[in-house]
């Protein structure tokens, strides 16, 4: 039962490891998709601003060299644009290598399918919940499952050695009897005469058995120090793995907020342009601004998704949405 508690263990192993690869992969997917959403919109900004700077200068309201700079402005974002969908068409591809039907073939995901952040609830810092999900780690996780699996096939190897090591005994008793009455017949009786036997048998020294014995032994020891340790690995694992989870979603909110800061920082400043009161130079250069805390936004919450993964592994399960482990399957009884 042991050797099938590991086998089972080892699976769940297997399955966590590739749920945690999916996880990550979607993760560089989504961050590719943000990627490409927000060069296409700096390219969109800078062809309607190159127009606009070219009917300036046909109009005479403006220098040409406004017009070199508004046009290497997006030449720079068109070159952007490209590496982002070059890296949205990689991770796609990755994405589609995990896709198979109920008969296990290949398939492609359709057009228009995007990722997305839906189903990750915010996780709140509450101690009563990390304890629970650390006690449902201790019962779920595969690798702790399997090392204790292996200590009790050593406790049963050690008890079968400790077998060997009694020594096996055996009990004769026969009465001499007339052959004319019947073995059981009047038995025991005080006339008849008795024979009496006891047999005991060991190995020469126990040498071997006590050498299987200590071995068992040692193994059984290490086997529970082993299982003392995963425990406490996955302890730490656990609540360094909860911990950056809620920093990242910490920084994912911050970040939230810079990115509509930058926004109507560059608003305001389109605004002054339009209206004569900015330059060109200043309104690309909160364009820049907006662009980059929106690429940071996006690195921030594909770091979440995939530390939210990795707490997942941790918890030996899936987390839910509501902040519940889902137990990938039920652990090795």
């Amino acid at each position: 039962r042991g050797l099938q508690d590991i086998a089972i263990a080892e699976r769940q192993a297997v399955v966590n490891k590739l749920l945690f690869a999916a996880a990550k992969d979607y993760a560089a997917w989504y961050e590719a998709w943000r990627r490409r959403a927000v060069a296409r919109e700096g390219l969109e900004l800078a062809d309607v601003r190159y127009r606009f700077v070219q009917r300036r200068f046909e109009n005479g309201d403006a220098a040409a060299i406004d017009t070199v700079e508004a046009g290497l402005e997006r030449q720079r974002r068109i070159v952007t644009a490209l590496e982002a969908d070059n890296d949205w068409f990689g991770t796609t591809q990755v994405i589609s290598t995990y896709l198979w039907d109920e008969r296990a073939v290949p398939f492609d995901l359709a057009p228009g399918v995007v990722p997305t952040l839906a189903g990750l609830a915010p996780m709140t810092p509450d101690t009563a919940a990390l304890e629970d999900w650390l006690a449902r780690a201790l019962e779920l996780h595969p690798e702790l499952q399997k090392a204790l699996a292996r200590q009790r096939v050593a406790d049963a190897d050690r008890r079968f050695y400790g077998q060997s090591l009694i020594p096996a005994l055996s009990a004769e008793l026969g009465a001499l009897k007339d052959a004319a009455t019947g073995p059981f017949q009047d038995w025991p009786s005080t006339q008849d005469s008795y024979k009496y036997s006891f047999a005991g048998r060991t190995s020469l020294l126990l040498m071997k058995e006590r050498g299987g014995y200590g071995a068992a032994g040692a193994k059984l020891e290490s086997a529970t120090l082993q299982a003392a340790l995963v425990r406490r690995e996955l302890s730490a694992t656990v609540f360094a793995s909860a911990n950056e989870a809620l920093t990242l979603q910490r920084i994912v909110e911050t970040q939230r907020l810079a990115v509509a800061q930058a926004r109507a920082l560059r608003d305001g400043e389109s605004r002054r342009f339009l209206e004569g009161e900015s330059t060109l130079f200043l309104v690309n250069q909160r364009d820049r601004q907006l662009l980059d805390e929106a690429v940071k936004l996006a690195v921030y919450e594909a770091k979440y998704l995939g530390a939210r993964a990795a707490l997942a592994v941790a918890l030996g399960g899936t987390l839910a949405g509501d902040g519940t482990v889902v137990p990938i399957a039920e652990p090795a009884r």
